[in-house]
C-alpha cells in the first residue's frame, strides 16, 4: 500500500542510520503537503529515507515531482534509494541522479538549461540540501540553487551544526572545527537580499526566496542560540592550539 501519511511511511520504512531521523522527515512531509510544491530538488539523498518521505507528500497532494542527486556511492549503500522507493511504491514521483563528483555540476547542467539570454528562468519550488556538508561544496550549491529557485521558494539546510572530525586527518584543524554548514546560512543566506524569511529551527534553516524584486523586509529567526556560540568557542579552541603548537614548536 502506498504511503499516505509520515508514519505510513515509517512503518514501511523502519529506522534507517544515518538518514535523517523520523521527526524532522515528518516535518518535511507536513511542508510540502501543506505548500504543495510541484517541482521539489534533494541534494544528497544517502539512503533516501527523506527522498521517500518527500515524494510521499507529493503523492498525497496527487501531483509534484523530485529530482534527488547524490554522488555515485550512493548506489552501494544499504540500504539503496532505489530499494526503499520501490518499498514505498513511490518511484514514479523521484528521478534520482548520481554525479560523478558533485551536484553541483548537475546543478551547472541544469542552470545551462534554464539559461534565457541574460538571465537563468527559475525551475524549483523547493530543495532539501543535506550533502556534503562542507563550505566549498554546500556554499556553491546554495548559491546557484537560488538562482534557480522560483519566488516564493523554499530551501531547507540541514545539518547546521555537523563538524568534520578526525576522519578527515588532511584537512586544517580550524575547517575540522567550524559548523560549515553554519557559515554557509550565515555568511551567504542570511546577508543575501533574495531571501526575505531565514528560520533557524536547531540544526535546520529555512530559507524563503522573496517574490519581490528586493524585499523591504527580512525576517531572521533563531531558535537555537546555543549552536552559534559553540561553533564560535570551536573556533577559538582551534587558534588557541595553533598558537601553542607554535611556542612549543620554537
Amino acid at each position: 500500500m502506498t504511503p499516505k501519511s509520515a508514519r505510513d511511511v515509517y512503518n514501511v520504512i523502519g529506522p534507517v542510520h544515518g538518514g535523517s531521523s523520523p521527526d524532522r522527515c515528518a516535518q518535511l512531509f507536513d511542508f510540502i503537503t501543506t505548500h504543495r510544491p510541484a517541482r521539489c530538488l534533494e541534494l544528497g539523498f544517502a539512503h533516501g529515507v527523506s527522498t521517500c518521505y518527500i515524494a510521499a507528500a507529493l503523492e498525497a497532494n496527487g501531483h509534484g515531482s523530485l529530482t534527488s542527486v547524490d554522488n555515485v556511492t550512493a548506489v552501494i549503500r544499504e540500504p539503496s534509494a532505489e530499494h526503499l522507493l520501490s518499498k514505498t511504491g513511490l518511484r514514479h514521483r523521484v528521478e534520482l541522479i548520481y554525479e560523478q563528483t558533485s551536484y553541483t555540476w548537475y546543478l551547472r547542467s541544469v542552470m545551462r538549461t534554464q539559461l534565457r539570454g541574460a538571465s537563468i528562468e527559475p525551475l524549483y519550488d523547493f530543495c532539501f540540501l543535506d550533502g556534503a556538508h562542507s563550505w566549498a561544496v554546500d556554499g556553491f550549491a546554495l548559491l546557484l540553487v537560488e538562482r534557480l529557485l522560483t519566488p516564493g521558494g523554499t530551501i531547507v539546510l540541514d545539518d547546521l551544526t555537523w563538524q568534520f572530525d578526525d576522519r578527515w586527518p588532511d584537512m586544517p584543524a580550524d575547517e575540522r572545527a567550524l559548523a560549515q554548514v553554519t557559515e554557509v546560512m550565515d555568511l551567504l543566506a542570511i546577508p543575501n537580499p533574495a531571501f526575505d524569511e531565514v528560520r533557524v529551527d536547531g540544526d535546520w534553516a529555512w530559507l524563503r526566496k522573496s517574490s519581490a524584486d528586493l524585499p523591504s523586509v527580512r525576517t531572521v529567526t533563531r531558535q537555537d542560540w546555543a549552536g552559534p556560540v559553540r561553533s564560535a568557542a570551536r573556533v577559538a579552541l582551534a587558534k588557541t592550539q595553533r598558537r601553542v603548537r607554535g611556542l612549543v614548536g620554537r
